[in-house]
């Protein structure tokens, strides 16, 4: 009498972005909406935010340039 497996079934594997695409394709991303800025910790923005005007007027620098860290 033959153990049963479960690869001896009909199932496929599929490989991570095949399901990845199969899950993504079946859902939709929620509207957006309108918060007050402390109720929106945590939320993702709907679209870029860009500021009115340069604060401060004019390149500044407490040095030469500046350092980034990407880790």
């Amino acid at each position: 009498m033959g153990h049963a497996h479960a690869h001896d079934d009909d199932r496929v594997l599929r490989g991570v972005e095949e399901v990845r695409s199969r899950i993504l394709s079946s859902v939709e991303p929620l509207p957006p909406v309108e918060l007050p800025l402390r109720e929106a910790a945590g939320l993702v923005l709907a679209e870029d935010v860009r500021a009115a005007f340069d604060l401060p007027p004019f390149a500044s620098s407490a040095m030469d340039g500046f350092a980034v860290r990407a880790a």
